[in-house]
């Protein structure tokens, strides 16, 4: 019996149309005869009633309802500005990327001293802790230093034949920075002449730092003189003039008068040196560096004011400042042409003779 269709029943002689079947499928019985004495509206009331008590033994589901849109966060946030957004996330990463971890923080305002004394190992824990803090305040005083620091401990295992070393924690960088920069003045202190303090280093640091001085000893054992040291993690030389040195250009430089004195030295102790190899290569050495020497004084002059042309060239003008002065054994000054002929003419006659 399908819902909506035409039914023909044996006690029924007319056909029936029945009502539309319910979704759960079951079908319904046709209407007996006493049926049709019944209204239209008693029949419609029945077939509800009948669907209610359906619906009580199958009830229908429901269809669930669709999820509501999480909105993304941005779009519940308040309503802040951009750029009050930006400079947050820029503070707070620049805090972060300060300071990593606690560690690294204290890590910045910790030194290391060497060479405080330690009591005896028999001592109590307590009195050498007291021992070492008192010490480290000498320290400070000697230096001139405000600071109470923030902890003071002895690294590493207890030895008789040495201290320990003491690891200072301080409040504020301006403190490390001070007593860092007043640390060297502990050598001119009888007191504390044996005491070193540098900052606390990590097991990387103290590696890098053991190759720059290594490369910095290598460097000056090829030189033969001390003349490179490490400053701020970086090799650089010892002394580093703050101005540039200006030249003068009326004395030779250094080595130059070096192989004058050299030249000369040969000329008194050899026998005949104008015939010596080695007088003969310190000649040409020399005046190969006074070529060289007056080419780029040349040059320097070329590029000078007429004011500093002319303040350079006056002197040379000058009868007396002309030429060389010539010194005899006697520290006599000769500086005139004819006094300079007279006295070479009486040299040159004292060494060479005519021959017999």
């Amino acid at each position: 019996m399908g819902g909506g269709a035409g039914c023909q029943c044996a006690s029924c002689p007319q056909p029936v149309t029945c009502a539309p079947a319910p979704t759960c499928a079951i079908p319904l019985p046709c209407p007996s005869a006493t049926d049709y004495a019944v209204p239209a509206a008693p029949v419609e009331s029945q077939y509800q009633a009948r669907k209610g008590s359906y619906q009580q033994v199958f009830p229908v589901v429901q269809p669930v309802p669709a999820p509501v849109p999480i909105a993304p966060p941005q779009q519940n946030a308040p309503n802040v500005p951009r750029n009050v957004i930006d400079s947050f996330r820029a503070l707070q990463s620049a805090i972060s990327a300060s300071h990593k971890s606690c560690e690294d923080y204290f890590h910045q305002r910790s030194i290391v001293i060497h060479g405080i004394p330690e009591l005896p190992t028999n001592a109590l824990p307590s009195e050498r802790q007291a021992d070492v803090e008192a010490r480290v305040s000498d320290v400070f005083d000697a230096l001139g230093v405000e600071a109470r620091p923030w902890a003071v401990f002895r690294m590493g295992k207890m030895s008789e034949t040495r201290p320990r070393l003491t690891k200072v924690i301080l409040y504020s960088r301006s403190q490390f920075f001070a007593i860092l920069e007043k640390a060297r003045s502990l050598r001119q202190m009888s007191n504390y002449e044996h005491i070193f303090i540098r900052a606390s280093l990590t097991e990387a640091e103290r590696r890098r730092e053991y190759d720059l001085r290594k490369e910095v000893r290598d460097r000056n054992q090829l030189l033969g003189h001390k003349q490179f040291v490490v400053y701020r993690g970086e090799i650089v030389k010892r002394f580093i003039p703050r101005k540039q040195r200006k030249i003068s250009w009326n004395v030779y430089p250094r080595h130059i008068l070096n192989l004058m004195e050299q030249r000369n030295r040969l000329f008194s102790q050899l026998d005949d040196p104008l015939t010596s190899d080695k007088y003969r290569n310190i000649s040409e050495e020399l005046e190969k560096h006074i070529k060289k020497f007056r080419a780029f004084k040349d040059k320097k002059l070329s590029r000078m004011s007429s004011q500093s042309l002319f303040a350079y060239m006056r002197p040379l003008l000058n009868e007396q400042n002309a030429s060389q002065t010539i010194y005899d054994d006697d520290g006599t000054k000769y500086r005139t042409e004819q006094e300079k002929a007279e006295v070479l003419a009486h040299y040159f006659a004292s060494i060479f003779r005519t021959g017999q």
